[in-house]
């Protein structure tokens, strides 16, 4: 479970979200259903968001690794960094970008977008709402 009160996990959840966001807008593209993007923020928007998010939170020692992962417990907790990709296929990266993080529970969002690309995004959001 994510501890929303630390700001580096909000900002971790805020980024999944807009995650899940991409990857259901890159699935509509994919079944025909968009063109293009219509939710794609402009490039400037998210550069100065990507730069105060991690100005704001990068001197954050709030919170600690999972102790209870080991690969998380030895990992350096002072390393923050942080990376979008947006819908339009623009990245922006800022801070401790080459360690190579576990990536941990956003694997899930990759999970999804493979069995979108598989099944379909009706299928996949049919068998959500059932749940």
């Amino acid at each position: 479970m994510i501890n929303l009160r630390t700001p580096k996990a909000l900002v971790t959840f805020t980024l999944l979200a807009m995650s899940f966001v991409s990857v259901y807008v890159l699935a509509q593209n994919r079944y025909g259903q968009a063109n293009r993007s219509v939710i794609a923020p402009r490039q400037e928007l998210v550069k100065s968001m990507v730069n105060e998010a991690y100005a704001k939170f990068k001197n954050d020692t709030t919170g600690r690794n999972a102790d209870y992962i080991p690969y998380l417990a030895k990992v350096n907790s002072n390393l923050f960094g942080v990376a979008v990709v947006t819908t339009d296929n623009q990245s922006y990266t800022i801070g401790d970008i080459g360690y190579s993080f576990s990536i941990q529970s956003i694997s899930k969002v990759f999970t999804l977008a493979l069995a979108m690309n598989e099944l379909g995004a009706d299928k996949i959001f049919e068998g959500i709402q059932g749940l």
